[in-house]
């Protein structure tokens, strides 16, 4: 029943189903809602009493990458591989094939190409990217791919739209590949342009994406662009970046800015504070962090409830403002503009808290 109401455009019809499984429903239900930090304080939890079958582990390592922790649900993998004889018999291969290509982990078998499996369509393609030296090679895989990725989205049963969405995602994300490998972008990134209108698109993404999908292609393009700084690394002497190397830090600020975004929009906080720490760690060593990043810090302590930290951090900007007269107006209009927002539903809270006090 869970699996026939999870392909129904009716969420609420899931709430009707009885079960004598308690546990299980809890389980199903918190996945269904995304209450990610519940269900892993439950799995967790289960481990902590001894519970060490895989199937325990790959509960908590799926809940660790739906909060956006694929690098610790990769190091609980890890220690599962040693605890447990032969895991990736009882492991969900899908969960593992999107770990691996986020961790950029390239050493995962793969099916055979005559039966690949739709997880490792995508998983392939990028290792492609990240292992080719030949971009045309890795061109053809990635149209290879689509073509097996289109025949799967054909195969799909109407009632099957669980399936038909995440076979069109998975398809929007081989295409992200694709115009990455496309001779035009590849030639703006040579000549560092990144307003070009290729490039531009390839930093932003529209609202009417879900969350999830937005998510899901923005860590598509971040695997590119890191494939594209592996390569350019080599090329540099020391610590020295190349005009290249700094446009590719460039455009993938933009993409963890444009995710953050969402994420607030979407009101999920903790995909906001990754998304931010992200993007500090990969200006720390680009120099001072631009007004951008300033502002999404800003931003990020606001939708955490952090009010008092906020306003705080906004006016320590506005008193270090640097620069021409005209940038320093600008800057100062915004700032002001969010304190003006910020100042009164403070004062509103503690009113409000004093009253009932």
């Amino acid at each position: 029943m869970y699996e026939t109401y999870s392909n129904v455009e009716d969420p609420d019809g899931f709430y009707g189903i009885r079960t004598s499984d308690t546990w299980d429903a809890l389980n199903r239900r918190l996945q269904h809602e995304g209450e990610h930090w519940r269900s892993f304080g439950l799995h967790s939890a289960a481990l902590g009493r001894g519970r060490t079958s895989s199937q325990a582990f790959m509960l908590v390592m799926r809940d660790l990458h739906n909060l956006g922790f694929d690098h610790v649900s990769g190091a609980v993998f890890s220690s599962l591989q040693q605890t447990i004889d032969k895991p990736a018999e009882d492991l969900n291969e899908p969960l593992l094939f999107e770990l691996a290509w986020r961790t950029s982990d390239w050493d995962l078998p793969v099916p055979a190409e005559t039966t690949p499996s739709p997880e490792s369509l995508l998983y392939t393609s990028l290792r492609s990217v990240h292992r080719e030296r030949d971009l045309l090679v890795a061109r053809n895989a990635v149209g290879q791919a689509i073509d097996r990725e289109v025949g799967i989205l054909r195969d799909c049963g109407v009632e099957c739209m669980t399936q038909i969405k995440k076979a069109a995602t998975d398809l929007i994300c081989l295409n992200e590949i694709q115009s990455w490998l496309d001779p035009v972008i590849q030639s703006d990134l040579d000549s560092r342009n990144t307003e070009s209108p290729s490039l531009a698109r390839f930093t932003s993404i529209d609202s009417a994406f879900s969350f999830a999908d937005a998510e899901r292609i923005i860590a598509t393009r971040r695997s590119l662009l890191l494939a594209a700084k592996e390569r350019e690394k080599l090329n540099t002497f020391g610590d020295m970046a190349t005009p290249r190397l700094e446009a590719l830090c460039e455009l993938e600020t933009k993409c963890l800015l444009r995710l953050g975004e969402m994420a607030r929009a979407e009101g999920t906080i903790q995909a906001a504070i990754n998304a931010l720490v992200a993007v500090q760690h990969l200006e720390k060593d680009m120099g001072t962090p631009s007004d951008a990043v300033q502002d999404e810090f800003s931003q990020v302590l606001w939708a955490q409830g952090e009010h008092a930290l906020a306003i705080q951090h906004v006016e320590g900007r506005m008193k270090g403002l640097k620069g021409s007269k005209g940038e320093v107006g600008k800057r100062s209009a915004v700032l002001l503009s969010r304190l003006v927002r910020y100042r009164p539903y403070l004062y509103g809270v503690i009113a409000q808290s004093l009253m009932t006090g």
